[in-house]
C-alpha cells in the first residue's frame, strides 16, 4: 500500500511546513570564494572556527561551501594569508587613521566589511585587490 504523501504527488518533506529562508550568509560565502577568498565556518555570534582548519582547507570548493552553508547557520570567517591583509576599525579616529594611510601610500580597499563595532577594510599585495 502506498502512503499518503505518495497517492497525493508531495514529496514527505514537503509536508512538514515551509521551506527555511535561504541562509544569507550562504550566498556571502559562495560570492567571496568565486572572488577567491578562502572562507571557513564560525560558530554563530562567536570568532570561533566550526570546523578543523587542515581538513577543511585541503577540500575547500565551491561546493563545500555551498552545501556547508545551505545546511547550517553559519557565520562567515575570511582566512588571511600572506598576500591578504586587513585592517580593522572599531572607532571615527581608527577610521580615519586608515583613510590617512591609504591617501599617503596610494592604495585602496575595494571590499569593506561592516562589523558590530566598525569595519574591516580588505587589502591584497601584489596589485590585485580584494
Amino acid at each position: 500500500m502506498e502512503n499518503a504523501s505518495t497517492l497525493s504527488g508531495i514529496p514527505p518533506h514537503s509536508q512538514t511546513g515551509p521551506e527555511p529562508p535561504p541562509n544569507p550568509n550562504c550566498a556571502a560565502a559562495v560570492d567571496l570564494i568565486d572572488r577567491g577568498f578562502q572562507v571557513i565556518p564560525v560558530s554563530p555570534g562567536t570568532k570561533q572556527s566550526a570546523v578543523k582548519w587542515d581538513p577543511w582547507l585541503n577540500g575547500l570548493t565551491r561546493e563545500v561551501v555551498h552545501d556547508t552553508w545551505s545546511n547550517q547557520r553559519y557565520d562567515v570567517g575570511i582566512i588571511l594569508g600572506p598576500n591578504l591583509y586587513v585592517l580593522d576599525s572599531d572607532s571615527p579616529e581608527a577610521e580615519e587613521a586608515i583613510r590617512r594611510l591609504c591617501a599617503e601610500h596610494g592604495v585602496h580597499s575595494n571590499m569593506i566589511v561592516k562589523t558590530k563595532r566598525g569595519y574591516h577594510h580588505y587589502f591584497r599585495l601584489g596589485g590585485a585587490e580584494a
